[in-house]
């Protein structure tokens, strides 16, 4: 046997068996470490979280409502005419109410036509059907919605009231809610308070279980709030003034949920 390995051996380059020495050598020395790797695989760490909850409540200090002008016209052209001209008016005399330029905006602004259908009665013959049901534009209905912010709510039910009594065709509820700084400075105050519940909870029921806390592992924060809210009712020019509805803001809550995971 060992004749015939020498035989074989002897029967090649230097150079040929170096490189198959090599190759043998690669192959171990590859299951090792895939060997050493399966062994010496750090086991995942076991992890425990915790829930924290705040609530923040606060006066809003912004209100918003938006205004729509309606007007319908045989020719596309006089609506929006007219449109214009009451929303121009309107939004013209709101800034005499200290109403800011930038806090006035435009939501919509569409033009629809309005169609009327007529059956008209066709001559008899084996390719037309006798009544045939035709469409043609009656007129244009031209709509523009505009939106107001303000700060000023003494002001509010004066705005509600003009707009009303001065061409806007609705006029939507105020919404109550908070400038972008105060939302963020009021996010940051309900997320501060919460982490401090979610610690708490942990530090006692990781007591009571007999456990000892290590590391965080994660953090989450699930946002609670509540959408800016309606705080009065819907006004048309052909319901109710808006001056004999007493509008308050009330209070808003700002609710965070945080969830600290901790290794244990």
């Amino acid at each position: 046997m060992i004749k015939n390995i020498s035989s074989v051996l002897s029967n090649q380059s230097p150079t040929h068996i170096l490189f198959k020495i090599l190759s043998i050598c690669l192959v171990i020395v590859t299951a090792s470490l895939v060997w050493m790797a399966v062994q010496y695989r750090p086991q995942p760490r076991a992890t425990i979280s915790f829930t924290g909850q705040a609530e923040i409540k606060k006066t809003p200090t912004v209100a918003q409502f938006s205004f729509t002008v309606e007007k319908t016209f045989p020719v596309a052209s006089k609506a929006r005419k007219e449109v214009t001209a009451i929303t121009e008016n309107l939004t013209n005399k709101i800034l005499s109410f200290g109403v800011k330029k930038e806090n006035i905006k435009t939501l919509d602004y569409s033009v629809y036509p309005i169609y009327e259908y007529e059956a008209i009665v066709s001559p008899k013959n084996e390719y037309t059907p006798p009544i045939v049901n035709t469409q043609k534009i009656k007129a244009y209905r031209v709509t523009q919605s505009t939106m107001i912010e303000t700060d000023n709510f003494d002001t509010l039910e004066s705005l509600l009231t003009f707009a009303t009594d001065n061409g806007a065709t609705s006029v939507g509820s105020p919404q109550f809610t908070f400038s972008e700084n105060e939302k963020k400075k009021i996010a940051e105050e309900a997320i501060a308070e919460a982490i401090k519940d979610a610690r708490i909870r942990a530090k006692a029921q990781a007591k009571a279980l007999g456990i000892s806390l290590g590391d965080i592992q994660g953090f989450y924060v699930q946002d609670q709030s509540p959408y800016p809210y309606a705080a009065a009712k819907l006004f048309d020019n052909r319901g109710e003034s808006a001056s004999s509805v007493s509008i308050e803001p009330g209070q808003s809550s700002i609710n965070k949920q945080v969830t600290i995971t901790y290794y244990i």
